[in-house]
């Protein structure tokens, strides 16, 4: 159960944090109200792909067949349910969701060096990443894999980097009392209209951070005792959201409103100023460059799996080796070059073009992060598992209460309409940015 817990709280626990400051900046007390809702319905939806799976595997048994493991993915689950088309739909929001985080992480990235560095600009940075993105998804997937939980490290350094910095700031001399500090941010925090407009964006960002739906169904699949999965999914999403919680009012409570949106950018800075505090900027400097390292390990993680599904839905191997069969024996050797220099090819255009989108956002990462959140994380949070099950179950003849019914279309509508709304939104934004 453990393992379980620390694979879906590695995919929960993971940018977003480093926006909830910023969030609670923006959003005040309202933030809490847009953790906690896609927090519960995340939850609940989550329990839903438990029951979606287990009625896939009692449908496979009835028809004849052995309970697979592939019945146990998005893929296999939505054709279970709707046949071919439900597949495909299943499969372009794997891909959007993967592809969307890989353009996130790419703005990111791009931000994060060119605070470190900012002699060249966020465009240049973003090319560099595309690049280093590129040459590292060669490496083998297990290298990738364990480099990538190492790199959590940074993690823990940001959140000790923090509390350094509040630290310092609270104990030097002539500093604001704490109680002072408290009752200003509480005073910051209380409800009002004018935090209205921060709502969406706080809404599809924890979205965003807390769609863990498509790994879900892996999960299970390598659970030992499946009777438990409820257990994890509590205990990752009461963890995650505890992270969360603790980052984001810490952060603002130290920073206010020279809160960043990223917040790596706020360490080691003065909490009243916004300035550097003096021979600390090295900690800074550390803790982004381990940030910016974990990203970077985490995309080729994305981008495979998107490629090898793009790639099979273009039957590219396919055709391939079709190529390879028809050429002549004197010119295989070369055909097998230039179908691997083609693969290679492609797969820059493709993060070429991700990261095209990311630069769009220039310093816009909170943007970046909640564009995404309010599409494919929409998808994967609301919509795929409650049309799954729906479909599932009614394949299996069951049939829903009115109860049942009114919580499935209630979650529904919440999840689409402020994922409409917040992406509308975003786009605005985006569209009449300087």
């Amino acid at each position: 159960m453990l393992q379980s817990v620390g694979v879906l709280c590695n995919v929960l626990i993971a940018l977003g944090v480093f926006n909830a400051p910023y969030l609670f900046r923006i959003g005040g007390g309202l933030t809490l109200v847009a953790l906690a809702v896609p927090g519960f319905i995340a939850v609940r939806n989550g329990f839903l792909i438990n029951k979606s799976i287990q009625l896939a595997a009692t449908m496979a048994r009835e028809e004849g067949f052995s309970v697979p493991s592939e019945c146990q993915d998005w893929g296999s689950l939505a054709a279970s349910a709707y046949g071919s088309r439900g597949e495909t739909v299943a499969r372009v929001c794997f891909v959007g969701e993967l592809s969307s985080y890989t353009v996130s992480f790419l703005t990111t990235i791009g931000n994060l060096a060119h605070h470190i560095l900012p002699l060249l600009s966020i465009k240049c940075w973003t090319v560099v990443a595309i690049v280093l993105s590129t040459v590292l998804s060669t490496l083998s997937m297990k290298f990738l894999s364990y480099a990538s939980l190492l790199a959590h490290v940074s993690y823990a350094i940001v959140f000790l980097g923090l509390i350094f910095t509040g630290w310092e700031n609270l104990t030097a001399d002539g500093a604001e009392d704490i109680s002072d500090i408290w009752n200003d941010r509480l005073e910051a925090m209380a409800l009002t209209s004018e935090q209205l407009p921060a709502l969406p964006t706080a809404f599809s960002v924890f979205v965003f951070c807390l769609a863990g739906h498509s790994v879900m169904p892996t999960v299970y699949s390598a659970m030992a005792d499946k009777t438990r999965f409820k257990q994890v999914i509590m205990t990752s999403y009461a963890a995650a959201i505890t992270v969360y919680l603790l980052v984001g009012l810490s952060g603002y409570f130290i920073f206010g409103d020279h809160t960043a949106q990223v917040i790596t950018v706020n360490l080691a800075t003065d909490m009243k100023t916004g300035q550097d505090l003096h021979h600390y900027a090295w900690m800074r400097t550390g803790a982004t460059l381990g940030v910016i390292i974990k990203l970077l390990l985490c995309i080729p993680l994305f981008l495979n799996p998107v490629t090898a599904t793009l790639e099979e839905m273009m039957q590219f191997k396919e055709r391939t080796r079709m190529l390879l069969d028809r050429s002549p024996q004197e010119m295989k050797q070369q055909y097998r070059g230039f179908s691997r220099l083609l693969t290679a090819l492609w797969r820059f255009a493709f993060v070429a073009v991700l990261g095209g989108l990311g630069i769009l956002f220039q310093d816009k990462v909170a943007l970046a992060v909640s564009l995404v959140g309010a599409t494919f994380g929409t998808a994967l949070v609301f919509v795929l598992p409650i049309t799954v099950y729906v479909g599932l179950a009614r394949r299996a003849g069951q049939s829903f209460t009115f109860c049942e019914g009114m919580e499935l279309t209630v979650s529904l509508l919440i999840g689409v309409s402020s994922g409409l709304f917040a992406a509308s939104r975003c786009m605005a934004q985006l569209l009449t940015a300087d």
